[in-house]
């Protein structure tokens, strides 16, 4: 007989894995400098900026609920910019573009929203 037949056979049993966590850094320094370093890349313009927080605010979202990816100080930095964001447009209140503005039609009935496919109508000649 060969050593390898007379030795039993042992499987190894997983092991528990034991969760340890330390923390070398504040999270309020991680966020802030998550802040610092996206807010040149979401753009000068507010109504582009929102455009990109609300993409990458969802994009964010999918990956919390999924697990994979997910990164909460992005995410919190994500949110403070949003917050930001909406400070930066109620200040700025009337003066900012139509774009940026969330407004609801008038109740006056004045609202009329373009023809589908956004063609427009032709003027009448005066």
């Amino acid at each position: 007989m060969s050593v390898l037949t007379e030795m039993p056979m042992r499987y190894s049993q997983p092991r528990r894995a034991t969760l340890r966590a330390s923390r070398d850094h504040d999270a309020a320094e991680a966020i802030a400098a998550r802040v610092a370093a996206l807010r040149p890349f979401l753009g000068p313009d507010i109504g582009e900026r929102r455009t990109r927080l609300a993409r990458l605010l969802r994009i964010e979202r999918r990956a919390a609920l999924s697990g994979i990816g997910y990164d909460p100080a992005r995410h919190a930095a994500l949110r403070r910019l949003e917050a930001e964001t909406a400070a930066e447009l109620s200040r700025r209140g009337a003066g900012a573009p139509a774009s940026c503005r969330r407004t609801a039609p008038p109740r006056d009935g004045s609202f009329h929203p373009a023809p589908p496919g956004g063609a427009r109508t032709p003027r009448a000649a005066s």
